[in-house]
């Protein structure tokens, strides 16, 4: 079954927090759990900058356990080996942005799968919005999260020589 990739704008998005880097080289950790009404509407997750153009956006198709790239281009980046979900279970999601000056390298786990996103580069000068939301495709824009999380760690150390 071939399923197409999502835009950003097909979703109802709502910002749940924010968060301001302080330094060049910092992490962002983001983690929530995101409750699907339907194992056929995507959710997303997200850490962009406020005018939704910069950041990375992960949505999840708990039909098929498919996870998807929808801010850079990258497409599906993997998928759930124990899909599909189930509905009304909690999806724990972590965003995690790792800043080296203006570039940003990151990586999500999803219900303890881990997958590789694409990198980016961004010159932030305003906070990042933590989203959360759901396809808007059926007119049910209701969407549940929970145990929401979001912090920064300086970097002290260098990650490759």
């Amino acid at each position: 079954m071939k399923v197409d990739i999502p835009a950003l704008n097909q979703f109802t998005i709502q910002a749940v927090d924010e968060i301001r880097f302080s330094g060049t080289n910092e992490e962002i950790k983001y983690s929530v759990e995101i409750i699907p009404h339907s194992i056929t509407n995507r959710v997303v997750v997200a850490l962009m900058d406020q005018r939704q153009l910069t950041g990375m956006a992960v949505a999840i198709y708990p039909a098929t356990g498919e996870v998807c790239d929808v801010s850079n281009g990258g497409g599906v980046i993997g998928y759930l080996r124990n899909a599909p979900l189930n509905p009304s279970v909690p999806i724990k999601c972590e965003l995690s942005v790792f800043r080296f000056g203006k570039n940003f390298v990151c990586s999500t786990v999803i219900d303890g799968e881990t997958f590789l996103y694409p990198a980016f580069s961004f010159e932030p000068s305003a906070p990042m919005a933590a989203l959360v939301g759901k396809e808007s495709h059926n007119g049910d824009n209701r969407f549940f999260w929970n145990h929401l999380s979001i912090e920064a760690h300086e970097l002290n150390g260098v990650i490759a020589a």
